[in-house]
């Protein structure tokens, strides 16, 4: 599940993945977390995230993504508002990115803007200005 070499999405803040959504995992429905997740499997809904939020190389998201962190190797299909943003070399977004610290690796590939609010500090709690993407 885990490479042992692969480090890139311990978090900065030192949060450990305190929840792990499985590959074979569907959930119809949002995501609320104080803690750090990662998610393997499909999510249609929304995420929102205090911590590191992991989505893996084979998860889908369709909803938006609010969280402190995100690391991304899989696909989403909504919004990601976030502190800092890491977009993996397969990492593939669909929506508007609002993020303080945006790394992107080749490969990775995103459709729509990008907004670096600098250091600001960035309200994660409000996603009300944010829509899901039409299906």
């Amino acid at each position: 599940m885990f490479k042992k070499n692969d480090t890139s999405y311990s978090s900065s803040s030192s949060n450990a993945l305190n929840t792990i959504i499985g590959e074979q995992c569907v959930i119809l429905g949002n995501i609320e977390s104080t803690q750090s997740v990662k998610i393997d499997g499909r999510v249609e809904g929304d995420v929102e995230v205090d911590g590191l939020t992991v989505i893996g190389e084979n998860a889908t998201i369709i909803g938006n993504v609010n969280c402190q962190e995100v690391v991304a190797y899989g696909q989403i299909s909504g919004n990601v508002r976030c502190d800092s943003l890491h977009l993996k070399s397969t990492a593939r977004i669909v929506g508007e990115i609002v993020t303080n610290n945006l790394q992107i690796e080749a490969g990775a590939m995103y459709q729509g803007n990008i907004s670096m609010n600098g250091n600001q500090s960035l309200n994660i709690n409000n996603t009300a200005s944010y829509a899901l993407p039409e299906k």
